[in-house]
């Protein structure tokens, strides 16, 4: 298996032509774990989520995660 970069095609009406002729097995794969280590922190604790948050804590295999609600809070002065 391997991986060819786009830039390294041509789109002809025939199909896509490789350009690179130097494949080697595994090029431009990453192995499991490469861009996480286990240990790693990928989210601290109390970080507010955000869209791009969700898909990264499922691709760690999480289904569940504990969230809390930003407490609203108000403050009156009478004098």
């Amino acid at each position: 298996d391997a991986v060819i970069m786009q830039e390294n095609t041509t789109v002809t009406e025939a199909g896509i032509q490789f350009n690179q002729t130097d494949v080697k097995p595994q090029n431009n794969i990453r192995p499991t774990g490469d861009d996480i280590k286990q240990g790693d922190i990928v989210l601290a604790k109390g970080a507010r989520l955000t869209p791009r948050d969700i898909p990264m804590i499922a691709s760690l295999g999480v289904s569940h995660i504990t969230v809390v609600r930003k407490p609203k809070v108000a403050f009156f002065s009478t004098g």
